[in-house]
């Protein structure tokens, strides 16, 4: 197991069984999505293609309050970046958030999962 990542606003956590992406500073309101974000995570990605072909890649989103559409323009290129891995699974997705998420269809790019 390799220590956490920061790239741009997020946090990648190669563990054992999954990869996990987490938002930096979940609350931060000035959050925005680096230009750069989709090419280093497709880079980071390559480098350890092993893991990223193998592991489940999980973006955890327990104990955000809400999302933003920063928030959401991050999951998204995220999931842009990452979708030739095998894509991202959405963790802790509270009531209100899939709410959101099915209103602005990006319900549709992500699986949930509850584990």
């Amino acid at each position: 197991m390799s220590e956490p990542q920061t790239i741009g606003p997020l946090v990648v956590d190669k563990q054992p069984q999954e990869i996990v992406l987490r938002f930096c500073a979940a609350q931060d309101s000035y959050l925005a999505v680096p230009p750069n974000l989709e090419e280093d995570l497709a880079t980071l990605a390559a480098g350890d293609a092993e893991a990223f072909r193998n592991l489940p890649l999980v973006f955890d989103l327990v104990g955000l309050l809400g999302l933003s559409s920063r928030h959401l323009g991050i999951l998204v290129t995220a999931g842009k970046a990452l979708s030739p891995w095998g894509g991202l699974r959405l963790r802790g997705v509270s009531a209100e958030m899939k709410r959101l998420l099915e209103v602005t269809q990006i319900i549709k790019l992500f699986p949930l999962t509850n584990d």
